[in-house]
């Protein structure tokens, strides 16, 4: 909402505030948080957001009051209203004097640090310590919320450069103390838990990322390559990374890659038997079209993730676009028990792919003589037996 006088009409007001109306129906239809931009309309802002329910009950979209420039009033109002409150780099500057007032009154636990740049970065002769130590001692003078003189935490240079607020221990810089989910930024692609998620990631601190979760990260943001956080996980190993984002819901355990390969087969591949079992609980795709778990199971020889993707009627004979079987995968590149297992189960010996090749053809082609014996048993052992 913005209605600074210049030019401003009567309809391009009204306009305004209907469009702003919309927006807080579809963030609670959609169950988005909503992020509210107001300038020299504090008054409308706070009046639609009471007329249209957003009170902070059950239901109430909630979100976060961005940029926040307003007077104390307004940043209560706000946060009865259930919001958040996040300050810009406006505030290093000397003619901010006024806002400084108002950040010292929104409690921490309530207040987000924000950098907008470039349009709202930092004075430029404001380092981020100075940041730190200025806005720290905001906070712990206030005599407006006895709360906050008493809390320990205070905003990191790192996390202010982030764009987001995340407070620290001064007794252990490194040491980070849980913050409140903010139900807003916490949805924001540009947010420092992004950056703090794909860092982690790589570097393979898996134990961040119930912690990150827990505070708003949309557990399906891709990395820098595009590439799912759970198949990654998978693929590096990170397993408890991986337990937790299919702990949550709202992980879609279905991603897929550009070679159509998804979690479920890659954890098949790589033999974790404990992921491949949660994935299934979530419903991922045992049958999927073209290559599928089975095949990958196979190719790595693991029986018991071969038995569990059987049980839950994975198709023995699928075929991939190529028309090879995972007989044919276990024949060429798995275990003597897999194709065991796989022929006990009735898998059919006498398919072909593409180029006309059987399961013995890739046992042979692999030098698999132990492979191929076993598959010509049970070619002979189907084979009727005729008299003399």
């Amino acid at each position: 909402m913005d209605e600074r006088k210049g030019g401003r009409t009567v309809g391009d007001l009204e306009w305004q505030r209907d469009r702003f109306r919309t927006h807080i129906r579809a963030a609670r239809r959609c169950a988005k948080p909503l992020v509210i931009h107001t300038r020299s309309s504090s008054a409308d802002t706070i009046a639609i957001l009471k007329e249209e329910g957003e009170d902070g009950s059950p239901g109430a979209a909630g979100g976060v009051f961005h940029c926040f420039t307003e007077t104390a009033e307004v940043a209560r109002a706000a946060l009865d209203l259930g919001f958040y409150v996040s300050f810009s780099g406006i505030l290093t500057f000397k003619s901010a004097a006024d806002l400084r007032e108002v950040a010292r009154f929104v409690p921490l636990d309530r207040l987000l640090i924000e950098t907008d740049s470039p349009y709202r970065r930092r004075c430029r002769s404001a380092a981020r310590p100075t940041i730190l130590r200025t806005f720290h001692t905001w906070q712990s003078s206030s005599r407006n919320c006895a709360d906050c003189r008493s809390r320990r935490s205070r905003p990191s240079p790192r996390a202010i450069s982030n764009g987001c607020s995340a407070p620290f221990n001064p007794e252990n810089p490194h040491e980070e103390v849980p913050l409140p989910r903010c139900p807003a930024y916490g949805f924001l692609g540009t947010c420092g838990l992004v950056r703090r998620f794909l860092h982690r990631h790589q570097a393979r601190q898996s134990a961040c990322h119930p912690e990150l979760l827990q505070r708003g990260f949309d557990p399906n943001t891709p990395d820098p390559k595009g590439v799912h956080g759970l198949f990654t996980a998978i693929t590096d190993g990170s397993l408890k990374a991986a337990d937790a984002l299919i702990a949550s819901p709202a992980t879609k355990v279905e991603w897929r890659n550009a070679k159509d390969e998804s979690p479920l087969m890659i954890a098949a591949l790589r033999g974790h038997t404990d992921i491949v079992r949660k994935l299934i609980a979530r419903d991922a795709d045992v049958n999927k079209p073209g290559w599928a778990p089975l095949h990958y199971a196979a190719t790595g020889g693991h029986v018991e993730i071969m038995a569990l993707l059987l049980e839950h009627h994975a198709f023995i004979d699928a075929q991939s676009p190529n028309k090879t079987t995972p007989l044919m995968m276990a024949a060429h590149y798995g275990s003597t028990a897999a194709v065991k297992l796989l022929l006990d189960a009735g898998a059919d010996t006498a398919m072909r792919n593409e180029l006309g090749m059987t399961a013995i053809d890739f046992a042979n082609r692999a030098n698999r003589t132990d492979a191929a014996a076993m598959i010509a048993a049970a070619v002979r052992s189907t084979q009727p037996k005729g008299k003399w």
